[in-house]
């Protein structure tokens, strides 16, 4: 599937601690300048659009990219928030 402005499949991670949050957030600006600076919120840039909500509660994350220009896939895309996700989860 081409990238859609109806964005692509939201993905929702588990067991995510509040320590692995905010390494996901360190990774998310130090790669790609995107700014997860609150619990749930949106950033755009460069034609991207991301969507997330964090329950510490229940540890789980919730990330989608809700616009992407239409040369990159949802499955790119997807692929990428996995590795982001993945990464920080290592440090």
């Amino acid at each position: 599937m081409i990238g859609s402005m109806t964005g692509c499949a939201s993905q929702i991670f588990s067991g995510v601690t509040v320590s692995h949050f905010e390494a996901i957030a360190r990774k998310a600006s130090e790669l790609a300048g995107v700014e997860l600076d609150a619990v749930s919120g949106s950033y755009s840039k460069s034609g991207f659009t991301f969507a997330w909500e964090y329950d510490p509660g229940e540890h789980t994350l919730m990330i989608q990219c809700t616009a992407s220009p239409f040369s990159v896939s949802c499955g790119a895309i997807n692929a990428r928030v996995h590795d982001l996700v993945d990464s920080a989860a290592a440090q």
